[in-house]
């Protein structure tokens, strides 16, 4: 059997043609959605046609040729508008922040990202797969579970005890030896049975009313998350404060703890120094009141951070991290499908372990921060940005750090 050029030709028009449009019309049929075509498919039906079109004038048949002609442009042509039009939205999307030798791109967000047209002038990084990958640690082969730390997570009350699951679900998959959770005992049952590997401390009351006992073997404490604002808990927070930093221990603040240290700002002065907060924009309002731009809120939130010692993690679209006197980072991971109840428990139970674990404040927001984002793109990836929840970004942390190594 003797092959010929024409046949050639014709086998590869229709392997490229096939190569292109089998796998999209599968894809297509599985999701029932045309939202996500792949642009290689019609690369590979553009050159398919024309091929099929130079076979079409080596035969004569110029119906073929011709057919095939306007098939292969056509293509080109969507080929060509996919590639421009996400160009042009990458540009349009970015604008440069400049900070000393550092010039980064920060997309045009809402949130910390910003919608300022001019430079905002502050020292600024990504943190990305390659920043991250530089700060993890090994586990040692000899170790122990008290080689990795301690972590005391004070949350939940009645009204909200997925709180303190979530958060404690997180903080066991850090990698810190241990993890505590002091809450009410009406909420124990629920904790126990989704993390039986965790240990609890119990509050006598309804709400966390007291400090739990001997601090020191804890290396981080999280408080905040569905604790509610009891004046007793106010009590209790004030407490916990003045204990923390007697004996210079860290601590991870969020949602009410936030809330009563904006309410009660006499109490900042007790937070200990290199201690984590993690406002959302309506908690870091409260902190640091109003702002008419970006630049405002950055200043303020950097002046927030000097003042009190600490790290704070501005949480929204990239995520910002600001440490007095280091570089702001601004996180690329995470998606809207996690604007929803319960993210910021987790990624509170994760900064608590892994400042127990062993991490310094503000290599762990960095970790705690990207992972977290990563995990919800993950979360997002299987179950969409409309159907997944919370709990799924504790699902995906293992994946996420498995994939940075």
């Amino acid at each position: 059997m003797n092959i010929t050029f024409i046949d050639i030709t014709g086998l590869i028009a229709a392997a490229l043609i096939t190569w292109g449009y089998v796998p999209q019309a599968v894809k297509t049929i599985r999701t029932r959605s045309t939202d996500d075509i792949a642009m290689t498919s019609f690369l590979f039906m553009a050159l398919g046609a024309l091929f099929f079109t130079i076979q079409g004038f080596l035969t004569h048949n110029y119906y073929l040729a011709a057919a095939n002609f306007c098939t292969s442009t056509m293509s080109s042509i969507i080929f060509g508008i996919k590639i421009y039009n996400d160009a042009k939205k990458r540009k349009s999307h970015n604008k440069t922040v400049s900070g000393g030798n550092n010039n980064i791109q920060i997309p045009l967000r809402q949130g910390v990202g910003g919608k300022s047209s001019e430079s905002l002038g502050f020292a600024s990084e990504y943190v990305t797969n390659d920043y991250i990958k530089k700060l993890l640690k090994y586990r040692i082969d000899d170790a122990h579970k008290g080689t990795y730390g301690h972590a005391l997570l004070i949350c939940g009350s009645g009204n909200m005890p997925g709180a303190a699951v979530l958060a404690t679900g997180a903080a066991l998959r850090s990698g810190c030896g241990l993890v505590t959770c002091h809450l009410p005992a009406s909420i124990r049952t629920i904790v126990s049975v989704n993390w039986p590997s965790a240990l609890l401390s119990i509050d006598r009351s309804d709400c966390f009313s007291e400090v739990p006992d001997d601090l020191t073997k804890y290396r981080c404490i999280g408080c905040g998350p569905g604790l509610g604002q009891n004046v007793r808990s106010v009590q209790a927070l004030a407490d916990l404060l003045k204990a923390c930093s007697a004996s210079q221990l860290p601590m991870v603040l969020d949602a009410d703890a936030l809330n009563i240290l904006a309410r009660h700002a006499d109490m900042q002065h007790f937070v200990p120094k290199g201690s984590i907060l993690t406002p959302h924009m309506g908690e870091l309002r409260r902190l640091i009141g109003e702002w008419k731009d970006e630049t405002e809120k950055i200043t303020r939130i950097e002046k927030l951070s000097e003042r009190l010692q600490c790290i704070v993690i501005a949480k929204g679209p990239h995520t910002m991290i600001c440490g007095a006197g280091r570089p702001l980072l601004f996180n690329t991971t995470g998606n809207s499908g996690m604007a929803k109840g319960g993210s910021g428990d987790v990624l509170t139970g994760l900064l608590v372990g892994l400042r127990a674990r062993g991490y310094e404040s503000y290599e762990a927001a960095a970790i705690g921060v990207y992972i977290h984002g990563a995990a919800g793109d993950k979360a997002r990836d299987r179950f969409g940005d409309e159907a997944m929840n919370s709990r799924d970004i504790i699902d995906f942390l293992g994946d996420v750090i498995l994939d940075i190594r």
